[in-house]
């Protein structure tokens, strides 16, 4: 009876140990960039936030819907039946001397504050600087607005694009 008793505490011991070691499994990132520890990311919604921990995925999310939902608004009172997509399907939060590399960023000029990854066109890298969140989500999204709008004729898109600069012109 106490070799039975080992062998179950062994064997607890052992799946508990299993346990702890599958809940501390570094986080794969969905985008791989040179020069970006990304450690965190969460799908919320339709959109994925992928962070190097400078922020939270909670954080870049939130801030992501009061910037996408103040500038829907603004394009809606200009142009009340033109509709806004999500334009952004991922984000990434990167170091600086990320957006200066000009084998990743592109449709920019690099070392802006929020390039789009030449992986794919609609994955908004936006510095990893918390103080600097709201503006670089503001003029990302003002770019991914007037960029990826597919539905609208082209003179239309140069309305929406006239709304989205104002938009990013302001200040915070």
């Amino acid at each position: 009876m106490p070799v039975v008793a080992i062998a179950a505490l062994v064997l607890a011991g052992g799946a508990a140990g299993a346990v702890i070691l599958l809940r501390h499994k570094a986080y794969e990132p969905v985008l791989k960039l040179p020069g970006v520890k990304v450690t965190q990311g969460k799908r919320i919604g339709q959109l994925l936030v992928e962070t190097d921990a400078s922020m939270t995925p909670d954080e870049v999310a939130k801030q992501y819907r009061v910037t996408f939902e103040a500038l829907r608004a603004l394009v809606m009172e200009a142009l009340p039946d033109v509709p806004i997509a999500e334009p952004v399907a991922e984000i990434v939060t990167v170091p600086q001397a990320v957006l200066c590399d000009p084998q990743i960023v592109v449709d920019v000029k690099p070392c802006q504050v929020n390039p789009w990854a030449n992986v794919s066109p609609r994955v908004l890298m936006i510095i990893n600087d918390r103080t600097r969140l709201p503006d670089a989500m503001k003029r990302g999204l003002a770019d991914a607005v007037c960029l990826y709008d597919s539905t609208s004729s082209s003179t239309i898109a140069k309305q929406i694009c006239k709304v989205t600069d104002a938009f990013a012109a302001r200040l915070p």
